[in-house]
């Protein structure tokens, strides 16, 4: 007996013995919808409660990386989420407070083609500004330069061989070299100055009333009624020997513009153009705009849109005349058909000297040429006063809007 159970108790350690040792394979059959082994298995995200989310990561379409969080851009400051960044893009705003439909941020007015997207229209002024509200001085100054340069004797060169003459240059208040700007040139009348634009104090109403323009420009850039711009007075009187002279004629001015006046500007200041070669300022002419006033017009039509449309896309003709049959006829030519004109705003005073001859010019280009179509990139408007600055101060005013209009 007792050998007996000695026996069994034998068989049963031989039994355990040997089912420790043994290393079955395994049922490839069994957990059929386990992964494939040689692929690695990807544990399953832990998924985060929004409201314990730190948000750290955004996708394109706004979206939390972490717990899949969608931004209901609730949060806006400065036009920016501030829980995702995301910068709102002011598709629409109310026409009358101008604050966005989605962020509630102000949004500037555009009429880039005269009217904005919201259904507003420009700050247009057909009668004289008012001068202790434009021509006083503001908080936010421009900077004033004389900028000197020589320009070759072009138009008589048997004479003097260069002149030494001078831009005056306004650059807007907060001018930031690292920032391109639109480039405006300013061409005065037949008796005037470039310090006529600038500094000098204009009879505006009667000879109580003084103006001084860049305290105009100084409002209507702090307030935003047109981007900022560099303005540049140039001028048709010259330095030789000492000696003031005039040179009004075309034979000068025109290559003048190109070679010397625009590439001192740019070489000098910040603007759109890459360089001073006139390839690079001829792809930035949609930056560039050319203003005359008085006798300044007829040399604007001569030396701006006959002879150097290549360079400039914006025009401002006020209380002058000009060649409109010659214009009329570049304009529908091959070659002036390959510089389209962005916007020419035109006008003169309700009683101008010039009224007849400045309107006609108007109504004569917009007749014979779709360069120029009324509504859409040119308009001409009577404004308040005579062959004087009260007019020509107020279409500044009104231009700056329409050649260079703010953008949201």
């Amino acid at each position: 007996m007792k050998k007996a159970l000695i026996f069994l108790l034998i068989i049963q350690i031989i039994m355990l013995l040997c089912a420790c040792g043994t290393t079955a394979e395994p049922d490839p059959t069994e957990d059929a919808d386990v992964a494939n082994p040689q692929e690695p298995v990807i544990a399953e995200q832990e998924t985060v409660s929004p409201e314990l989310c730190h948000h750290e990561a955004w996708d394109d379409h706004h979206t939390c990386l972490n717990c899949g969080f969608v931004c209901p851009h609730e949060r806006w400051k400065n036009g920016i989420c501030t829980l995702c960044g995301a910068v709102c893009p002011h598709e629409e705003h109310d026409a009358e407070t101008q604050l966005c439909m989605v962020c509630g941020e102000k949004v500037w007015h555009n009429f880039y083609h005269g009217v904005c997207a919201c259904g507003a229209e420009p700050d247009l002024r057909t009668d004289y500004l008012d001068l202790k509200t434009y021509f006083v001085e503001q908080p936010e100054q421009g900077t004033l330069l004389h900028v000197p340069y020589q320009t070759p004797n072009y138009a008589y060169p048997d004479g003097e061989k260069s002149f030494d003459k001078e831009l005056l240059v306004y650059l807007p208040f907060g001018y930031d070299a690292s920032k391109p700007y639109d480039v405006l040139l300013l061409l005065h009348g037949q008796y005037g100055m470039p310090e006529d634009y600038m500094t000098r104090p204009m009879d505006y109403y009667d000879w109580r009333s003084k103006a001084v323009g860049i305290n105009l420009y100084d409002y209507i850039f702090a307030n935003r009624v047109s981007k900022p711009v560099i303005l540049v007075a140039i001028t048709t009187r010259a330095q030789v020997n000492g000696s003031m002279i005039t040179e009004t004629n075309q034979e000068q001015l025109i290559p003048e513009i190109r070679n010397n006046i625009l590439p001192c500007i740019v070489e000098k200041f910040s603007t759109y153009a890459k360089s001073s070669e006139l390839e690079d300022i001829r792809d930035a002419r949609d930056h560039f705009g050319f203003c005359g006033i008085s006798t300044g017009e007829i040399l604007a039509i001569d030396c701006a849109i006959l002879e150097n449309l290549d360079l400039f896309g914006n025009f401002i003709l006020m209380s002058g005349d000009g060649r409109s049959k010659d214009a009329v006829e570049f304009l529908n030519s091959e070659e002036g058909r390959k510089y389209p004109i962005d916007y020419l705003f035109s006008a003169c005073g309700t009683y101008d000297l010039r009224q007849r001859s400045a309107t006609n010019l108007y109504l004569h280009m917009v007749a014979h040429t779709d360069a120029i179509i009324e509504g859409e990139n040119t308009m001409h408007l009577f404004i308040q006063g005579g062959h004087q600055w009260c007019v020509w101060f107020t279409g500044l005013y009104n231009a700056l809007q329409l050649l260079f209009p703010v953008q949201a």
